[in-house]
């Protein structure tokens, strides 16, 4: 067994535990486009949703036609965000902030998601 198959078994509840909460506080309707900036399938596919997902990345990870019906995989910068403001109903994150390196970043970050 190597780190990352020992760390998804312990990281996987707790995650699966986050994303419940997600969809019970903002409470999605099928019809509602929402923004995982930094996001991956991996957290979506441990709820059951309806929702189309974008994912917004500085990469676009490889086969990622085999998810296209739920999923939108856009190569992008979540601090300079090109889509026009309330286009998503919804704008996540889970762990991208600490990834920022500098509180200006961050900063930028938090602006963008905020439609500001």
């Amino acid at each position: 067994m190597n780190i990352h198959s020992l760390l998804s078994k312990i990281i996987k509840p707790f995650r699966k535990k986050r994303m419940n909460k997600f969809i019970e506080v903002m409470q999605p309707n099928p019809e509602d486009l929402i923004l995982d900036i930094g996001g991956t399938i991996y957290n979506w596919q441990l709820i059951k949703h309806q929702e189309s997902i974008t994912l917004l990345n500085l990469n676009i990870p490889k086969n990622t036609n085999q998810f296209s019906d739920r999923y939108v995989f856009v190569k992008g910068d979540g601090t300079n965000l090109t889509y026009p403001d309330n286009k998503f109903k919804i704008v996540f994150s889970n762990s991208v902030i600490e990834h920022l390196h500098t509180y200006k970043n961050q900063k930028k970050i938090a602006k963008e998601a905020r439609c500001e």
